[in-house]
């Protein structure tokens, strides 16, 4: 098993999802099956990356360990980084 605080990355555009990666959802449909699913009806957005860390303790009231919350900043710094360079107007080397 991977250690607490690792970081997975998958782009979805370009890789089909099983199903057994993910545990179990509280429901019947899960993210690889909605994802797939969305492949199959045309309708899977130009870009879907999907971030995952894993955890450490599970237990009811615990709070993130010291890698998991850094891990978790580092995955938001990320997702705002790269919804900066993909929503920033391209400009020109000339234009500066």
């Amino acid at each position: 098993p991977e250690k607490p605080g690792t970081i997975m990355c998958l782009n979805l555009n370009q890789s089909n999802l099983n199903p057994e990666t993910f545990s179990p959802s509280t429901h019947s449909f899960g993210i690889a099956e909605n994802v797939e699913l969305s492949r199959t009806l045309g309708s899977l957005p130009p870009a879907i990356v999907l971030y995952g860390i894993v955890g450490e303790d599970f237990n009811q009231g615990t709070t993130l360990s010291p890698e998991v919350r850094k891990a978790a900043m580092a995955v938001a710094d990320e997702i705002l980084r790269s919804a900066f360079l993909v929503h920033l107007p391209v400009q020109s080397a000339s234009s500066f």
